[in-house]
Protein backbone atom coordinates (compact mmCIF):
# COMPACT_ATOMS: atom_id res chain seq x y z
CA UNK A 1 0.00 0.00 0.00
CA UNK A 2 1.22 3.42 -0.93
CA UNK A 3 2.54 5.16 2.35
CA UNK A 4 0.35 8.22 2.14
CA UNK A 5 -2.75 5.91 1.66
CA UNK A 6 -1.58 3.74 4.35
CA UNK A 7 -0.86 6.80 6.73
CA UNK A 8 -4.52 7.77 5.93
CA UNK A 9 -5.93 4.46 6.74
CA UNK A 10 -4.62 4.23 9.96
CA UNK A 11 -6.53 7.19 11.33
CA UNK A 12 -9.69 6.42 9.28
CA UNK A 13 -10.04 3.15 10.79
CA UNK A 14 -9.88 4.69 14.47
CA UNK A 15 -12.78 6.87 13.94
CA UNK A 16 -15.41 4.64 14.78
CA UNK A 17 -13.83 2.95 17.50
CA UNK A 18 -13.45 7.03 18.62
CA UNK A 19 -16.68 8.03 17.90
CA UNK A 20 -18.07 4.58 20.31
CA UNK A 21 -15.76 5.52 22.74
CA UNK A 22 -17.03 9.11 23.34
CA UNK A 23 -20.76 8.08 22.86
CA UNK A 24 -21.67 4.60 23.22
CA UNK A 25 -23.68 4.40 26.98
CA UNK A 26 -23.83 8.04 27.70
CA UNK A 27 -26.54 10.09 29.03
CA UNK A 28 -28.63 12.00 26.38
CA UNK A 29 -27.32 15.13 28.00
CA UNK A 30 -24.26 15.05 26.70
CA UNK A 31 -25.17 13.25 22.96
CA UNK A 32 -27.86 15.77 22.17
CA UNK A 33 -26.38 19.15 23.55
CA UNK A 34 -25.24 21.78 21.33
CA UNK A 35 -23.71 24.99 21.32
CA UNK A 36 -26.35 27.17 19.98
CA UNK A 37 -29.11 27.01 17.14
CA UNK A 38 -28.51 25.57 13.48
CA UNK A 39 -25.52 23.44 15.30
CA UNK A 40 -24.74 19.92 15.29
CA UNK A 41 -24.61 17.99 18.64
CA UNK A 42 -22.44 14.96 19.07
CA UNK A 43 -24.97 12.78 17.85
CA UNK A 44 -25.63 14.51 14.59
CA UNK A 45 -22.03 14.49 14.44
CA UNK A 46 -22.11 11.15 13.76
CA UNK A 47 -25.30 11.35 11.73
CA UNK A 48 -22.96 13.42 9.30
CA UNK A 49 -19.99 11.12 9.33
CA UNK A 50 -22.50 8.10 8.11
CA UNK A 51 -23.65 10.41 5.58
CA UNK A 52 -20.45 11.36 4.39
CA UNK A 53 -19.86 7.34 4.02
CA UNK A 54 -23.00 7.06 1.71
CA UNK A 55 -22.17 10.13 -0.24
CA UNK A 56 -18.60 11.94 -0.15
CA UNK A 57 -15.54 9.98 0.06
CA UNK A 58 -15.59 7.01 -2.15
CA UNK A 59 -18.16 7.56 -4.68
CA UNK A 60 -15.83 11.12 -5.52
CA UNK A 61 -12.54 8.58 -5.32
CA UNK A 62 -14.26 6.76 -7.88
CA UNK A 63 -15.34 9.44 -9.79
CA UNK A 64 -12.15 10.39 -10.19
CA UNK A 65 -10.82 7.39 -11.32
CA UNK A 66 -13.09 6.67 -13.98
CA UNK A 67 -13.57 10.54 -15.20
CA UNK A 68 -11.36 12.48 -14.00
CA UNK A 69 -12.27 15.81 -13.83
CA UNK A 70 -14.48 15.61 -16.89
CA UNK A 71 -17.84 15.30 -14.19
CA UNK A 72 -18.13 17.68 -11.21
CA UNK A 73 -18.86 15.90 -7.92
CA UNK A 74 -21.97 15.80 -7.14
CA UNK A 75 -22.82 18.65 -3.90
CA UNK A 76 -22.64 17.31 -0.37
CA UNK A 77 -25.59 18.06 2.12
CA UNK A 78 -24.25 18.63 5.00
CA UNK A 79 -27.91 18.37 6.45
CA UNK A 80 -28.87 14.81 4.42
CA UNK A 81 -28.15 12.98 7.48
CA UNK A 82 -31.38 13.91 9.45
CA UNK A 83 -33.75 11.83 7.95
CA UNK A 84 -31.62 8.73 7.89
CA UNK A 85 -30.84 9.23 12.12
CA UNK A 86 -34.37 9.87 13.32
CA UNK A 87 -35.32 7.63 15.34
CA UNK A 88 -32.57 5.13 15.99
CA UNK A 89 -30.71 4.34 19.08
CA UNK A 90 -27.22 5.64 19.12
CA UNK A 91 -25.88 2.17 19.11
CA UNK A 92 -27.41 1.45 16.32
CA UNK A 93 -26.12 4.75 14.39
CA UNK A 94 -22.42 3.65 16.11
CA UNK A 95 -22.33 -0.04 14.79
CA UNK A 96 -23.75 1.34 11.12
CA UNK A 97 -21.04 3.93 10.86
CA UNK A 98 -18.62 1.56 12.13
CA UNK A 99 -19.69 -1.15 9.12
CA UNK A 100 -19.86 1.38 6.55
CA UNK A 101 -15.68 2.64 7.34
CA UNK A 102 -14.57 -0.51 7.20
CA UNK A 103 -16.46 -1.42 3.87
CA UNK A 104 -15.12 2.03 2.14
CA UNK A 105 -11.52 1.04 3.44
CA UNK A 106 -11.76 -2.23 2.43
CA UNK A 107 -12.40 -0.30 -1.16
CA UNK A 108 -9.68 2.18 -0.65
CA UNK A 109 -6.84 -0.66 0.32
CA UNK A 110 -8.04 -3.10 -3.06
CA UNK A 111 -8.02 0.06 -5.50
CA UNK A 112 -4.04 -0.13 -5.11
CA UNK A 113 -3.72 3.43 -5.30
CA UNK A 114 0.33 4.59 -6.77
CA UNK A 115 1.15 8.25 -7.49
CA UNK A 116 0.12 8.29 -11.08
CA UNK A 117 -3.81 7.82 -9.08
CA UNK A 118 -2.89 9.97 -6.28
CA UNK A 119 -2.38 12.92 -8.50
CA UNK A 120 -5.18 12.32 -10.81
CA UNK A 121 -7.30 15.46 -10.95
CA UNK A 122 -11.56 15.63 -9.82
CA UNK A 123 -13.69 18.74 -10.30
CA UNK A 124 -15.03 20.16 -6.83
CA UNK A 125 -18.39 21.86 -8.10
CA UNK A 126 -16.99 25.15 -5.88
CA UNK A 127 -13.74 24.88 -5.30
CA UNK A 128 -12.75 23.46 -8.87
CA UNK A 129 -9.42 21.60 -9.86
CA UNK A 130 -8.74 18.77 -6.74
CA UNK A 131 -6.79 15.66 -7.05
CA UNK A 132 -7.39 12.72 -5.44
CA UNK A 133 -4.36 12.57 -2.87
CA UNK A 134 -6.24 15.92 -1.42
CA UNK A 135 -9.59 14.53 -1.28
CA UNK A 136 -8.12 11.42 0.79
CA UNK A 137 -6.35 14.31 3.21
CA UNK A 138 -9.63 15.84 3.47
CA UNK A 139 -11.20 12.81 4.66
CA UNK A 140 -8.61 12.38 7.33
CA UNK A 141 -8.80 16.39 8.29
CA UNK A 142 -12.62 16.23 8.14
CA UNK A 143 -12.95 13.19 10.61
CA UNK A 144 -10.53 14.47 12.81
CA UNK A 145 -12.47 18.10 12.60
CA UNK A 146 -15.75 16.43 13.47
CA UNK A 147 -14.55 14.30 16.27
CA UNK A 148 -12.79 17.86 17.79
CA UNK A 149 -16.29 19.27 17.29
CA UNK A 150 -18.22 16.49 18.93
CA UNK A 151 -15.91 17.08 21.89
CA UNK A 152 -15.45 20.50 21.81
CA UNK A 153 -19.39 20.28 21.88
CA UNK A 154 -19.63 18.30 25.02
CA UNK A 155 -17.25 20.38 27.01
CA UNK A 156 -19.07 23.30 26.68
CA UNK A 157 -22.34 21.91 28.33
CA UNK A 158 -19.79 22.83 31.57
CA UNK A 159 -18.64 26.21 30.58
CA UNK A 160 -20.52 28.14 33.76
CA UNK A 161 -20.24 25.08 35.76
CA UNK A 162 -16.45 25.11 35.71
CA UNK A 163 -16.04 28.61 37.64
CA UNK A 164 -13.52 30.36 37.82
CA UNK A 165 -11.33 27.64 36.13
CA UNK A 166 -12.51 28.62 33.06
CA UNK A 167 -10.04 30.71 32.29
CA UNK A 168 -7.74 28.01 32.13
CA UNK A 169 -9.78 26.12 29.39
CA UNK A 170 -9.60 26.61 26.19
CA UNK A 171 -12.06 24.39 24.10
CA UNK A 172 -14.94 26.28 26.65
CA UNK A 173 -14.07 29.26 23.87
CA UNK A 174 -12.91 32.23 25.16
CA UNK A 175 -11.04 32.41 21.92
CA UNK A 176 -14.03 33.46 20.19
CA UNK A 177 -14.63 36.89 22.36
CA UNK A 178 -15.01 39.51 19.98
CA UNK A 179 -15.60 37.17 16.81
CA UNK A 180 -18.72 37.71 14.82
CA UNK A 181 -20.13 34.24 15.46
CA UNK A 182 -22.78 33.90 12.69
CA UNK A 183 -25.55 36.50 10.43
CA UNK A 184 -29.33 36.03 10.08
CA UNK A 185 -32.24 37.82 9.05
CA UNK A 186 -35.98 37.62 10.57
CA UNK A 187 -38.90 38.37 8.19
CA UNK A 188 -42.23 37.51 7.78
CA UNK A 189 -42.11 36.29 4.61
CA UNK A 190 -38.65 33.87 4.96
CA UNK A 191 -40.13 31.12 2.40
CA UNK A 192 -39.68 34.41 -0.24
CA UNK A 193 -37.03 35.95 0.87
CA UNK A 194 -35.20 32.07 1.17
CA UNK A 195 -35.77 31.82 -2.64
CA UNK A 196 -34.53 35.48 -3.30
CA UNK A 197 -31.13 34.25 -1.60
CA UNK A 198 -30.93 31.00 -3.59
CA UNK A 199 -31.12 32.55 -6.67
CA UNK A 200 -29.56 35.93 -6.44
CA UNK A 201 -26.49 34.78 -3.88
CA UNK A 202 -25.95 30.79 -5.07
CA UNK A 203 -26.63 29.91 -1.55
CA UNK A 204 -28.83 26.75 -1.09
CA UNK A 205 -30.92 26.31 1.81
CA UNK A 206 -30.98 24.03 4.65
CA UNK A 207 -34.60 23.59 6.77
CA UNK A 208 -33.94 24.15 10.39
CA UNK A 209 -36.91 22.54 12.16
CA UNK A 210 -38.68 24.90 14.08
CA UNK A 211 -41.46 22.77 15.64
CA UNK A 212 -44.66 23.55 13.25
CA UNK A 213 -42.33 25.27 10.68
CA UNK A 214 -38.55 25.77 9.98
CA UNK A 215 -36.56 28.01 9.39
CA UNK A 216 -33.22 28.18 6.97
CA UNK A 217 -30.06 27.79 7.39
CA UNK A 218 -28.39 29.52 3.97
CA UNK A 219 -25.44 27.57 2.66
CA UNK A 220 -22.76 28.11 0.15
CA UNK A 221 -23.13 25.85 -2.69
CA UNK A 222 -21.05 22.61 -1.54
CA UNK A 223 -19.36 24.26 1.34
CA UNK A 224 -19.59 22.74 4.87
CA UNK A 225 -20.80 25.49 6.88
CA UNK A 226 -23.67 27.90 6.59
CA UNK A 227 -23.23 31.72 5.62
CA UNK A 228 -26.36 32.95 7.63
CA UNK A 229 -29.71 32.28 8.51
CA UNK A 230 -33.19 33.65 7.07
CA UNK A 231 -36.05 32.99 9.99
CA UNK A 232 -39.70 33.77 10.71
CA UNK A 233 -40.79 36.39 12.03
CA UNK A 234 -42.62 34.21 14.61
CA UNK A 235 -43.55 33.54 18.28
CA UNK A 236 -40.12 34.85 20.42
CA UNK A 237 -38.82 36.02 17.29
CA UNK A 238 -41.81 38.09 16.20
CA UNK A 239 -40.95 41.16 17.28
CA UNK A 240 -37.28 41.08 15.86
CA UNK A 241 -36.08 43.49 13.24
CA UNK A 242 -35.90 42.76 9.44
CA UNK A 243 -32.62 43.40 9.39
CA UNK A 244 -29.30 40.90 8.71
CA UNK A 245 -28.07 40.64 12.41
CA UNK A 246 -24.77 39.81 13.21
CA UNK A 247 -23.85 38.10 16.37
CA UNK A 248 -21.13 39.11 18.38
CA UNK A 249 -19.36 36.57 20.96
CA UNK A 250 -19.03 38.09 24.41
CA UNK A 251 -16.89 37.03 27.64
CA UNK A 252 -20.20 37.96 29.65
CA UNK A 253 -23.91 39.16 28.27
CA UNK A 254 -24.64 40.73 31.18
CA UNK A 255 -21.22 42.90 31.09
CA UNK A 256 -21.70 43.75 27.52
CA UNK A 257 -25.67 44.59 27.86
CA UNK A 258 -24.82 47.01 30.46
CA UNK A 259 -21.76 48.87 28.53
CA UNK A 260 -24.57 48.94 25.66
CA UNK A 261 -27.22 50.99 28.02
CA UNK A 262 -24.13 53.02 29.23
CA UNK A 263 -23.10 54.18 26.00
CA UNK A 264 -26.24 54.96 24.10
CA UNK A 265 -27.53 51.69 23.29
CA UNK A 266 -30.44 49.66 24.25
CA UNK A 267 -31.45 46.37 24.76
CA UNK A 268 -34.14 45.35 21.86
CA UNK A 269 -34.70 41.41 22.88
CA UNK A 270 -33.33 39.41 25.46
CA UNK A 271 -31.26 37.56 27.27
CA UNK A 272 -32.81 34.60 26.12
CA UNK A 273 -31.09 30.93 26.28
CA UNK A 274 -29.39 29.35 23.53
CA UNK A 275 -27.51 26.33 24.03
CA UNK A 276 -25.68 24.95 27.70
CA UNK A 277 -23.87 27.58 29.33
CA UNK A 278 -24.79 30.53 26.71
CA UNK A 279 -27.42 33.45 26.18
CA UNK A 280 -27.86 36.14 23.75
CA UNK A 281 -29.59 39.18 22.99
CA UNK A 282 -30.45 41.71 20.36
CA UNK A 283 -29.25 45.57 20.77
CA UNK A 284 -29.96 48.67 18.58
CA UNK A 285 -25.97 50.53 19.05
CA UNK A 286 -26.13 54.73 19.25
CA UNK A 287 -25.90 55.27 15.25
CA UNK A 288 -29.27 53.34 15.14
CA UNK A 289 -27.94 49.60 13.73
CA UNK A 290 -28.83 46.22 15.12
CA UNK A 291 -26.48 43.19 16.36
CA UNK A 292 -26.99 40.38 18.79
CA UNK A 293 -24.45 40.00 21.34
CA UNK A 294 -23.90 35.98 22.33
CA UNK A 295 -22.09 35.08 25.48
CA UNK A 296 -22.25 32.89 29.18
Amino acid sequence: MHPFVSESVAVLERTPRVMAALLDGAPEAWTETREGPDTFSPRDVLGHLIHGEDTDWVPRLRLILEKGDSEPFVPFDRFGFRDGIAGRSLGELLAEFSRKREANLGVLRGLELGDAELERPGRHPALGSVTLRQLLATWVAHDLNHVGQAVRVMARRHTETVGPWRAYLKILGHPEAGRVMWNDITVGDAVGLRDFYTAVAGWRAEPVTMGDYADFDMVPRDASEPAAGVCHARGDNAALPPVWLPYIAVTSLDAAMARCSERGGRIVDGPRKMGEGRRFCIIQDPAGAYAGFVGP
